[in-house]
This record gives structure tokens, sequence and C-alpha cells, in this order.
């Protein structure tokens, strides 16, 4: 409210001045509300190649659009309760908001995860842990679609969690031991 006055009464520097004249010359009008547009589907070919190419595993994904457009891409349903989804052998498109926690029985089916998006280490950790549990067998191979430095920070922290639980008597960290390709831990 103070900028407004003061541009009014023109006591703003010029540049600023400017600029309030510009926004206050459109300020007023109707602009269509901003819809998100789905301009590419390199992420979800990226995630069929993943299933193609292994395993059927669980596509961990974050945006609701990429979870439409991967399991559209797939042929496989969303589902909406842990209790809707099917484990028969197919691919798994899950929410990593929605189902990091509520989904037990995933380690008998799976040991495949692909993430396309990881906001923060404790959803790392929670949905790593649906499938990297008692009664899993085999190995985990868990991938980051994105390898951007927001996952890789995740990773860490959660690496880091691993390392002082397992320093501090719980057991043996899988991930602690985990050959993860084309990091180097030692330059981070």
């Amino acid at each position: 409210m103070q900028v407004a006055l003061a541009a009014d009464r023109g006591q703003l520097a010029k540049e600023h001045q400017a600029v309030w004249e510009q926004w206050a010359a459109v300020k007023d009008r109707k602009q269509p509300p901003t819809v998100a547009v789905w301009i590419d589907d390199y992420l979800a070919r990226d995630a069929v190649r993943w299933v193609q190419n292994g395993d059927p595993g669980i596509i961990w994904y974050d945006s609701p659009t990429l979870g439409e457009a991967i399991a559209k891409a797939l042929s496989v349903d969303l589902p909406e309760r842990a209790v809707d989804i099917v484990m028969d052998g197919r691919p798994q498109v899950l929410s990593i908001r929605k189902f990091n926690m509520d989904v037990d029985g995933l380690q008998h089916h799976y040991t495949r995860c692909l993430y396309t998006t990881v906001p923060n280490a404790k959803e790392i950790e929670q949905s790593l842990g649906r499938i990297h549990r008692h009664g899993q067998t085999k190995p985990v191979v868990a991938d980051l679609l994105l390898p951007i430095p927001e996952c890789l920070d995740a990773l860490e922290a959660t690496r880091k969690k691993a390392q002082y639980a397992e320093s501090t008597g719980f057991g043996e960290q899988k991930l602690l031991h985990a050959t993860l390709e084309g990091i180097d831990w030692e330059k981070r």
C-alpha cells in the first residue's frame, strides 16, 4: 500500500516508477487462470523403457499428471487406495506421497523401483522400505530417473541417516552397502 501511495505521488526512484506504471496499466486486466500443459511425454517414455529393461517394478511419482501419463503408457491403473493395488507381476505406478508408508507386502513381488522425483530423504527411506524389508530375499535396485542435485541431496541425507542407524546398533543398513553407479560420494 505504501508503495502505491509513493508511486502515485511520484516519490519512487525512476526505475521503480516505470515498473509501477507498467504494472498499474495491466493490473486490472482479466487474465484466464493458468492451466498446466503437458508438453512432452519424455519422462513417461523413459519410465516405459525402464520397465522393458528388467523385471516389473514400482515407479514412484510425485506429479499426478506424470503418474497418469506413465500409467497410460504402460496400460496400468493408478490405484486410489492401498487396497486397490493389485500385485499381479505388472509394474506399479504409485504416488510417493500417497503410498510411501501405507503399503505392505510389496517386498514379495518387487525388487526394483524407479524414482521420477525424490522430494526428500524421508520419502526415499519410506518408499525403499516398502520393498527393502524383512521377507525380501533378492537384491533391491533403485533407479533415479532425474539425478538432479536435489535428488542426490535427498539420497545423501538418507545415507547419513542409515550410517547413524547402523552406528547406533540398529543393525546392518543395506543402503550403505549398495552399489551406486554414477555417484562419486567422495566428491560430494
